[in-house]
């Protein structure tokens, strides 16, 4: 085994960033593999190594191990937010954090008007995604700054994706709120009421996803890599 030199490491990021990798958990897998497989062989060799290698990973097989993970992934997320309900699970901070945001949000949504209810989930729906790119940096480079492609974990992704029915709601909410007055509101009961429950439900499903950021063992992109 030798160490390889940089003309080669140059050599696998480039072909990596050419193969355009959405997730760094395929990222690291695909590195691994080059690395290993160069290091096994001569620096003669290296060249018909790497062509080899460049063959076994095309953008079709990537795309193919991006479709499985995001499968496999989508399912953990889903069992992970189910999991978030069980506070008594949590660390104390993380538990108390979590009923105190849980429990603020049914008050709120149960006490006060449409347009206090409305601030509320502006807090928790901007606080959460404050949260989420402070968490994971290569979140925030890859989805508000387009132009520099690149990746960040799969769970991650997967999160903020969800957290689009939380920004959907909140605009929707606040631009449908002029026409919600006390007297609209008085004659149509019923729409109130269902008006609170739903973004209530929002809410909790919104914390359900932060609350996997919050999570000691979550695991999030040490470094971004663009392509």
């Amino acid at each position: 085994m030798r160490r390889l030199s940089p003309i080669e490491l140059e050599w696998i990021h480039t072909q990596l960033k050419s193969l355009h990798i959405r997730y760094t958990e395929v990222f690291e897998e695909i590195f691994d593999h080059y690395h290993s497989a160069l290091e096994e062989c001569s620096e003669a060799n290296s060249d018909q190594v790497l062509y080899k290698l460049n063959e076994d990973f095309t953008r079709d097989i990537v795309k193919k191990m991006e479709r499985e993970l995001l499968k496999a992934s989508k399912k953990q997320v889903t069992q992970m937010q189910i999991q978030s309900f069980k506070f008594w699970k949590y660390d104390v901070q993380t538990a108390i954090i979590f009923i105190f945001l849980s429990f603020t949000s049914i008050v709120v949504a149960a006490i006060f008007s449409k347009y206090i209810l409305c601030i509320w989930f502006s807090i928790v729906t901007i606080g959460g995604l404050v949260l989420m790119f402070t968490r994971d940096k290569a979140l925030f480079y890859i989805t508000l700054v387009p132009w520099k492609k690149g990746n960040a974990r799969v769970i991650s992704q997967i999160i903020i994706n969800r957290s689009a029915v939380l920004v959907g709601a909140l605009v929707s909410a606040l631009s449908n709120i002029r026409f919600m007055t006390w007297d609209k509101i008085y004659f149509q009961d019923d729409f109130f009421y269902i008006t609170h429950i739903f973004l209530l439900a929002v809410i909790i499903y919104g914390l359900s996803l932060y609350r996997i950021f919050l999570s000691p063992d979550f695991k999030i992109t040490n470094k971004f890599q663009s392509s």
